[in-house]
């Protein structure tokens, strides 16, 4: 009888651990599925990443996302090693004039059929998709526009009135060089009209603008000129209209010294710190640096970017994609559409590093409340924002509409670099005569229609 009680439960320790052992191994079978998103996120922007991800994680059991993080300098280097070899991430961050270029290569995967079988996302309420021929391969997650930053201070101690906030109605290009003038001062307090002034110890300038595409696109637009057609059939960068806006920025620094010099720049503190410090009264740059006056706990003025002839802006913002060699694509899919919801990433539109992607986060109080009731969109922030993305004032550069522009940049760039990388001496004129606009055509393939 002991020996028949003993085999029983010998037989019943032996069960329950092939059970024990099954259900490990149910256990291990279920693990999270993983998936990689890469991104040259930094500062702000990394960290409201970090908590997107976080988040994500928690809320999706099935789905691990990692991130990987690479500088901006970098990213196209190691990305390219990734997609060469055949080991891209799954989803991330793709630079404006790769996205369609990649996603006709085969590189990207095609977002519309998974917009066909998600009621959630409605992709015409989007801004910027990066879409040609019926095909998306990429969201603009993070849009930006220009604006003219101010110091308020300075102003009312000049006693003169601020730039305009309203972007139907901005300040001339020549209101924003009279203001520049008067607000420019060196150290014993001369300005540029007087007699006694010198350029070479000043202590506040009136202005400062970069002289990248970023910067100088708004103004091209402004004067119905630019680097290119928005057909990319025609060269528009030695027009008449281009040259006068490249030389009138030069003369900021090399004839009214109301700006300093890229080589001067170079060697003062950051735009967004001397405007602070009373070192520079206006400043005209993207949206994002009014993240890093936050974070400095410093509240600008904002205002509309001056114009030439007609109010213009451009909005844009790299591209979030999906790889088309993926093996995890509908995970990925699941992060791109969480990160497709401003809602998952509002601190990145609170804190002003972003503005939001959709066109309803601008115009239902709703939801523009979620991201502009704060102290970062106070002021007149709002008064310049909306109706610039609302009322067509702002729109895709060309520059990432064009085909071919990532090979045609560098020609651009040659002839910027002599007429603002030396002592002002090279007229935008003179510099022009260099233009190689023989390889720019030849490299002229038209447009994307990004519709």
């Amino acid at each position: 009888m002991f020996k028949r009680l003993w085999k029983s439960i010998s037989l019943v320790l032996t069960l329950a651990l092939v059970l024990a052992g099954c259900s490990s191994s149910s256990s291990t079978n279920s693990k999270k599925e993983m998936i990689t998103f890469m991104s040259w996120a930094g500062g702000g922007e990394k960290a409201s990443l970090e908590r997107a991800v976080k988040k994500f994680n928690e809320t999706h059991p099935d789905i691990q996302v990692k991130l990987q993080t690479v500088t901006n300098d970098e990213y196209d280097t190691k990305l390219n090693a990734l997609i060469a070899a055949g080991n891209p991430p799954d989803a991330g961050y793709v630079h404006e004039t790769n996205a369609i270029e990649w996603g006709e290569k085969g590189i990207l995967e095609d977002l519309e059929p998974y917009f066909a079988k998600d009621s959630s996302i409605k992709p015409d309420d989007y801004i910027g998709l990066y879409r040609n021929l019926g095909k998306t391969y990429g969201i603009a997650l993070g849009q930006e526009i220009i604006l003219l930053y101010y110091n308020k201070e300075l102003f009312k101690e000049a006693g003169i009135t601020p730039p305009s906030a309203d972007p139907n109605h901005p300040w001339t290009w020549d209101q924003f060089v009279d203001a520049a003038k008067k607000l420019t001062v060196d150290v014993k307090g001369n300005h540029p009209s007087d007699s006694d002034f010198n350029p070479d110890q000043i202590k506040t300038y009136g202005t400062m603008i970069g002289t990248n595409w970023i910067t100088l696109e708004p103004l091209l637009l402004s004067n119905g000129g630019g680097y290119l057609s928005r057909d990319g059939k025609d060269i528009l960068f030695n027009k008449p209209e281009s040259l006068e806006v490249f030389q009138k920025v030069a003369d900021l620094s090399y004839k009214y010294h109301v700006a300093p010099s890229p080589q001067k720049a170079s060697t003062l503190p950051s735009a967004t710190v001397m405007v602070q410090n009373k070192q520079l009264a206006m400043y005209m740059n993207g949206n994002w640096d009014n993240a890093t006056f936050g974070e400095n706990g410093y509240q600008p003025g904002y205002a509309a970017v001056p114009i030439f002839k007609k109010p213009a802006n451009i909005i844009f913002g790299a591209s979030t994609s999906l790889f088309s060699k993926s093996k995890h694509k509908e995970a990925a899919w699941e992060f791109l559409r969480y990160l497709a919801n401003p809602n998952s990433m509002n601190s990145m539109y609170a804190d002003s590093v972003w503005i939001p992607p959709m066109k309803s986060w601008y115009s239902e109080q709703d939801k523009l409340k979620i991201w502009t009731d704060n102290k970062r969109h106070s002021g007149n922030y709002n008064q310049v924002v909306l109706p610039s993305v609302l009322n067509n004032i702002s729109s895709l550069p060309n520059s990432l509409t064009i085909k071919n522009y990532g090979d045609m940049a560098k020609y651009f760039d040659d002839v910027t670099e002599k007429i603002y990388g030396g002592d002002g001496k090279v007229t935008a004129e003179d510099a022009m005569k260099d233009f190689k606009s023989d390889k720019v055509s030849e490299l002229l393939n038209g447009a994307y229609d990004f519709k």
